[in-house]
């Protein structure tokens, strides 16, 4: 059995956008508008702050971060 489905080479992307673009694929798909589709993504560098998190933790210069 042959099925249909797409790849996407996204290189290097922010976090937030690709995220959304997941978030509609995803919506698209469940509503059988689309194939199955695998996505490849590198997302630029993100800190994680758990709840007892605080900015105080990241020992990395605010310039750094920016």
């Amino acid at each position: 059995m042959t099925r249909d489905a797409y790849l996407v080479h996204l290189d290097r992307a922010p976090y937030g956008p690709t995220e959304a673009l997941q978030e509609r694929l995803v919506a698209a798909r469940q509503a059988e508008a689309i194939p199955d589709g695998v996505l490849l993504v590198e997302h630029t560098p993100v800190i994680t702050l758990g709840r007892r998190g605080d900015r105080g933790h990241i020992l990395a210069p605010p310039e750094t971060l920016a």
